[in-house]
């Protein structure tokens, strides 16, 4: 085979190379632009800043029921769950009170300890320890935890809890609570649950080392995170974020301001907002990033930007500030203490929605932007430097140039 027969094959060859990796990314792109889509429909019109509903909302009144059984601790903690007559089940508050059934109980104040009411939300029914875990065990979890906070609490503001404190825990319950490991229902000690995942927290009579203390494992973790939470309700916040900058749109008809976000604290309260035009210049709307206009601003969420468009023929020096205010949503944990006489008081915990509002003005001071065609310092010396490099270069060249014969 000749030289030129092979370059002939060569260039053939890699024509044919190419046009496999042409259509190969042809396929590719057209591959990942389905699975984008997909996503898209899949998750993208899914999004949800709706709260998962948390307990559930007890009548103005209502009575107790028998307690039908005991769970104790292997070190000889017990509680009892307690239930309404209708099958509710709920948590007493006093640890040196006696529960009653039978009881009429009413409902109270509300409770302003945002601690307590996280706490609730945060523990079994309304949230699960561990999926594996025995109902009753996680029932004496959710109790043993709603006294414990109530103790730490009083012995955080106080300093100590008094003997004749409805709070009170004695230092041996104290210490039965920190080392339990597992627990059985009334005398029935053949079947012990625990909190271990490897025997799928069941033990045969009775616990041992490798089971985990059911205090560091469940209890501490959400007391603790319970008395951070203290003050949270107190703390909420709108910030709402923008700059004065104004625009115009290409048609020349609006004007239009620089993005205004809301954000708040606490953050993964805040669920969404709405805008409300309070004073601007007439034919005032809001559009989103793409210039639509948004017609729904009732229904704002966390994370949308949203911009005022300004008709220029409406705007005039009287109306040159446009005032707007913000309603955001916050949910929040409520409830209520309900009381009985002689009685553990009992309490209830569910999710409310709360409306903060805040308010902000915008300067609708519209400026041209004129092109700086001036040279700035650093150009100057540059083309300063440029000229003596030319000038010199021409006097070097004029010199070593060899004269002309005659």
């Amino acid at each position: 085979m000749d030289m030129e027969e092979k370059q002939k094959r060569n260039i053939k060859s890699r024509k044919k190379f190419q046009q496999t990796m042409s259509t190969s990314s042809i396929m590719s792109a057209l591959g990942l632009a389905i699975v984008a889509v997909m996503a898209v429909v899949v998750f993208g019109f899914n999004s949800s800043y709706a709260a998962e509903d948390v307990g559930t909302v007890l009548p103005d009144q209502f009575t107790t029921a028998e307690v039908t059984k005991t769970i104790h601790g292997d070190t000889n903690f017990k509680i009892s769950p307690y239930h309404t007559t209708d099958g509710q089940q709920v948590f007493c508050l006093e640890h040196m009170v006696d529960f009653k059934s039978g009881a009429t109980f009413t409902k109270g104040d509300a409770i302003t300890d945002y601690g307590l009411l996280y706490l609730m939300a945060n523990v079994y029914p309304n949230v699960q320890f561990d999926a594996f875990l025995n109902a009753d065990l996680q029932t004496w979890l959710s109790q043993t935890a709603v006294w414990m906070y109530l103790y730490e609490k009083e012995l955080i503001d106080y300093g100590s809890v008094a003997e004749t404190s409805n709070n009170y825990i004695s230092p041996t319950d104290l210490e039965y609570i920190k080392t339990t490991r597992g627990i059985t229902i009334d005398d029935d000690f053949t079947v012990v649950y625990t909190g271990n995942p490897n025997t799928g927290g069941i033990s045969n009579v009775s616990v041992t080392t490798d089971d985990p203390i059911l205090y560091d494992k469940y209890i501490k973790p959400v007391v603790d995170a319970a008395l951070q939470n203290r003050a949270q309700a107190a703390t909420k916040k709108l910030y709402i974020n923008f700059d004065d900058e104004i625009s115009i749109t290409q048609d020349n008809k609006y004007y239009q301001t620089s993005a205004v976000s809301v954000t708040a604290t606490p953050a993964d309260s805040f669920r969404g907002y709405e805008v409300v035009i309070n004073s601007a210049p007439e034919g005032t709307f809001v559009v989103d990033a793409n210039g639509n206009k948004i017609e729904d601003l009732k229904n704002m969420s966390p994370t949308d930007k949203f911009y005022f468009r300004i008709p220029v023929d409406k705007m005039t020096d009287a109306n040159k500030i446009l005032k707007f205010s913000i309603n955001g949503t916050f949910k929040i944990y409520s409830g209520n203490y309900y009381v009985s006489e002689n009685a553990q008081t009992i309490t209830s915990v569910n999710l409310q929605d709360t409306v903060l509002s805040d308010g902000a003005e915008l300067p609708l001071n519209y400026s041209p932007r004129v092109p700086d065609t001036g040279m700035s310092t650093a150009q100057t010396v540059y083309f300063i430097g440029l000229i003596i490099l030319l000038s010199g270069v021409g006097i070097i060249y004029a010199n070593v140039k060899p004269e002309e014969s005659n």
